[in-house]
Formats: C-alpha cells, sequence, structure tokens
C-alpha cells in the first residue's frame, strides 16, 4: 500500500523538469519545489510539532500551498487546508474543531488571521508576520529550516489531512483523509485521466478542498502545472493558447463563463485533450457549446471529499447527450452500490442512495462518531446523493437528497428542473431550490442568469419548461437575476438563494398539472 510520503520523495526523480509556474514564485522545478517541502517540513519539526499535530494553512494556489501539503505527508503532520474565503466565525469553527496548534497565513489574510487569533486558543504557532498574530514571517520561517529530508516514516492509516467539506446543512465537518487514501486517488486519477509528463495542465480552483487531486495527479505523473490564484476566464484562455495547455479542469458553472468568452473572442484551443468537469451534471446546451469550441474532449467525474477526491470517470470516449447526468463508471478498486427507496413509486424503480467501497473512502468525520456511524452501512459509506446504475454499469447523479424537494406531495429533483431551463437558448446559468410554503410544503423556485439583450421574461421561462418537464415540476416563480451567489467551493449557493427568498411568496398560484415523473433513462436526457 502507497503513502503520500513515499509518493513525494519520489518525485526526486523528475530532478529539473519544470513542475510548477506561479504567479508568486514564477517556474519551479521538481527539485526546487522538494527543497521548499523539506523546508516546510523541518521548520515545523522545529517548532515543536510531531506527527499526528495538526498544521492549518490559509494560502492561495501557489507552491507554498503545494509544499504544505507534501510536507505533511512526509512528516506525519497533519494537514488542515483552510478555505480562502471562509469568514471568520467558520475559520474559528474549523481551527478549534481540528485541534490546530499552527498556522501559516498568507499576508493578504492577515487580517483575518488576526480576528480568529483571540478565538483559537489551541493555536500556539502562527506564522505570517505583519498585521496579523505572527511574529515570524513565511520567508523568515522557511530561511531558518533545513532543507534536508525529515526522514519520518509514515503509515498508509495514518491521517494526512482532515479536509471541512462544503455541507448542504449546518456547520461544516472534517472527513479524514489518510495517507492510503490520497494515494490510491491520485493513482488512479493519473491512470483514468490519461495523464502523461508532457501534459500541461492549469489549476483554477482552489486546492484548499479536494480539487487539489487536480495538482497532485499532474505532479505525480511529471507534468507542467500552472496555478491560477483567482478564476479569470480570459487569463485562462490567453493561458492556454499562449502555453499550449492540454488538461483543464473546472466545475461547470465555470465551464460557463468559459465558453462565454471563448465565443465571443475564439482563441485557439486545439492542443487541449481533455476537459474535466466536476461539482454537479453538465447541462445539455452547455455541453453542446463546448463541443463546438474544445471537440470531443470533455469529462465528466464524480466525486467527494470523503472520497479524498473522484470515484467516478466518463471519459470522452464514453460522453454523449444522453450520459450528461453520469458520472461514469468506477475507478480502480472502487465499488458503487445504489440503495433504492423501498417506499419509491414505480416509476423511480432503480433510483436510490449512492453508496461507496474502497481504499479511497474516509474512515469518518473528525470529533463525529454519531455521523461516523451514520455515514456507515458495514463498509459501505453513504454518500447522501441521489443515482442510478444503467446496464452498462454507468452512474447516473439524479440529485444531492437534501437538496431534493417536496411540493404538493410530489419528490422534486432541482437538476432535472435547472436542465429543462438550460435548455432555453437565452440562459446562461440556472440553479432551482425550494422554500417553506403553506401550501405546497416546498414551493419550487428558480433563478436564472440570461444573455445580454435576452427578451424572454419570467412567464416565458415557465411556459418553456413546461414543455419540457411535468406541470408539478416548473418552479411556482422564476426570478431573473444578474448573477448567481457561489459558495467557496464555486458552486452556486441555493442557501443564499433560499434565505433571500423564503419570505417572497408566490406572486401566482397555477393549476399544477401531476403527470407522472420521468423514468431514470428520460433523466438522462
Amino acid at each position: 500500500m502507497a503513502t503520500m510520503g513515499e509518493m513525494v520523495r519520489a518525485l526526486e526523480r523528475f530532478g529539473e523538469r519544470p513542475a510548477l509556474v506561479t504567479e508568486a514564485a514564477g517556474e519551479l522545478s521538481y527539485a526546487e519545489l522538494l527543497a521548499l517541502t523539506n523546508r516546510f517540513a523541518t521548520g515545523l519539526l522545529a517548532a515543536g510539532l510531531e506527527p499526528g499535530d495538526r498544521f492549518a494553512f490559509l494560502l492561495p494556489n501557489g507552491a507554498r500551498i503545494v509544499a504544505a501539503y507534501y510536507a505533511c505527508a512526509t512528516t506525519g503532520i497533519v494537514g488542515v487546508p483552510l478555505g480562502t474565503r471562509l469568514l471568520e466565525d467558520d475559520l474559528v469553527h474549523q481551527l478549534n474543531d481540528s485541534g490546530a496548534v499552527a498556522v501559516m497565513y498568507a499576508p493578504e489574510f492577515a487580517e483575518k488571521a488576526a480576528g480568529a487569533a483571540a478565538r483559537a486558543p489551541g493555536v500556539r504557532l502562527w506564522i505570517g508576520g505583519p498585521g496579523g498574530p505572527g511574529e515570524t514571517t513565511i520567508e523568515d520561517f522557511l530561511a531558518a529550516a533545513d532543507g534536508s529530508d525529515p526522514g519520518i516514516a509514515v503509515g498508509p492509516d495514518d491521517p494526512y489531512c482532515v479536509m471541512y467539506t462544503g455541507g448542504t446543512t449546518g456547520v461544516s465537518k472534517a472527513a479524514i483523509q489518510t495517507q492510503e487514501s490520497w494515494a490510491y486517488c491520485i493513482r488512479d486519477t493519473v491512470e483514468q485521466l490519461g495523464i502523461v509528463a508532457d501534459d500541461r495542465h492549469a489549476v483554477v480552483l482552489p486546492m484548499t478542498h479536494a480539487a487539489w487531486f487536480t495538482a497532485a495527479g499532474h505532479l505525480e505523473a511529471g507534468a507542467r502545472t500552472h496555478l491560477l490564484v483567482r478564476w479569470d476566464p480570459e487569463r485562462l484562455l490567453a493561458l492556454t493558447e499562449a502555453e499550449r495547455l492540454t488538461k483543464l479542469h473546472m466545475l461547470p458553472t465555470l465551464l460557463g463563463d468559459l465558453l462565454t468568452v471563448a465565443e465571443r473572442d475564439r482563441p485557439d484551443v486545439g492542443t487541449v485533450g481533455l476537459v474535466s468537469l466536476a461539482g454537479s451534471p453538465i447541462p445539455v446546451e452547455m455541453y453542446r457549446r463546448a463541443q463546438a469550441i474544445f471537440g470531443d474532449v470533455i469529462c465528466n467525474i464524480y466525486g467527494l471529499t470523503e472520497a479524498s477526491g473522484p470515484v467516478t470517470y466518463l471519459l470522452p470516449a464514453d460522453m454523449s447527450e444522453e450520459r450528461l447526468r453520469s458520472g461514469g463508471r468506477p475507478g480502480t478498486g472502487v465499488e458503487v452500490r445504489v440503495e433504492e427507496d423501498p417506499d419509491a413509486p414505480p416509476e423511480n424503480a432503480g433510483i436510490g442512495e449512492i453508496l461507496l467501497r474502497g481504499p479511497q473512502m474516509t474512515p469518518g468525520y473528525l470529533n463525529r462518531p454519531e455521523e461516523t456511524a451514520a455515514a456507515y452501512d458495514g463498509e459501505w459509506f453513504r454518500t447522501g446523493d441521489i443515482g442510478y446504475r444503467d446496464e452498462d454499469g454507468f452512474l447516473y447523479i439524479v440529485d444531492r437528497k437534501k437538496e431534493m424537494v417536496k411540493t404538493g406531495g410530489f419528490n422534486v429533483y432541482p437538476k432535472e428542473v435547472e436542465e429543462a431551463l438550460y435548455a432555453h437558448p437565452d440562459v446562461i446559468e440556472a440553479a432551482a431550490f425550494g422554500v417553506p410554503d403553506a401550501k405546497w410544503m416546498e414551493a419550487l423556485q428558480a433563478c436564472v442568469v440570461l444573455r445580454a439583450g435576452a427578451s424572454v421574461d419570467a412567464e416565458g421561462l415557465r411556459a418553456f419548461a413546461r414543455e419540457g418537464i411535468a406541470g408539478y415540476k416548473v418552479p411556482k416563480e422564476i426570478h431573473i437575476v444578474d448573477a448567481l451567489p457561489r459558495t467557496n467551493f464555486g458552486k452556486f449557493d441555493k442557501k443564499a438563494l433560499q434565505r433571500k427568498y423564503a419570505a417572497e411568496p408566490p406572486a401566482t398560484e397555477l393549476r399544477e398539472d401531476h403527470s407522472h415523473p420521468a423514468t431514470p433513462k428520460e433523466k438522462t436526457a
């Protein structure tokens, strides 16, 4: 069984090959990245941290966050990546909940760190310098450290990270990820996506959550990775053209931004051989637009924090409009089971909660034994996602179990509603959600962003949606907005939308068509 520590040390085989290209430090070779990793590792050990201690880092995409992850791999110190957009209360919660004893913060987050320091008494070492709670700057910390390998052996079951989930309800909880779970995930990602040393890749998602696998996978293969600090579709397309990038990874929400710019500017993206997507199924119209720009290189990935990243892959050769809701087939060593709801109506036969088993899965949630017990059915992990498998073994994602809307006695999956809205040529973005309602129990609503110059109104969109889905699935009200709020992870923030519109009752009451829901096969169209 491989460990992250073994994988990191083995990167020395790539020597002076370019590893990272960052905005802050320029280009680093693999040898330089390992030297930086060793300074992180020996510096933390010299400061009194031991294997098992929690080291939190509040760092943007760059060489230092990679070195922080790698130093945890080689020392047995447990990484706690902190989202750079976290509010102070969330930051304090994660520091206290994780038991972090040391925190490193970038200068731009000094004020945020200072606000959290007084409320996180367990942290005994702050590294970051002026304006924050730490007297030592990152530069001084690294300059004082020894650049040699710390020589600490780690085991496959040792914790590597505690990574906080995005969460759909309540406060975030930390999934424990082991040395083996991450190593297994990274190596399988390399194999499934065909990553090779000659690839040139750009990371556009924050590496403070499971999207870290994209950089880690390309580094494992000896490829060259560009790290972008913030999402900028124009810059990414310019970089793709200038550096002849071969692989891109993003969320469908970000792909929509990218396509809008690409359709306007028509850059040369012919070197891109794979555009992998994760987070949610891609709408049909967006898929067609992506094909027109990139060709048949689109790939779906289904994964979760509790699995250290991807678990199923829908590769370009298997991709089609009929399979857009699919996450693909399981990766190596991953088993998938769908647990049907015995009380589900006949038309929903085959649909149920997705359960996973394999070496990538978390041993549990930190400090939450009851939630850990509830998440497991024997060796099988309950994902909270609803889906089904077809006769060829492809897994289809219907929606999050907690996002399902119960309206008028019927279950509605928001993804299906969003798909119907995306089919309208003037719709750029769509998010459907439920709000409390005295009559319907929950009223389905939606927010959409339209193309510039669009003439369709909310009632026109409702009429359009009714042509593609059953009447009871049509939102009671559609709000046309300039932009949709997004979470720290880049997904649409439906909780924010629910809070905003929960107090606003539907403007009209319309008769509903209670025809039968679509069958599983129809749901993929």
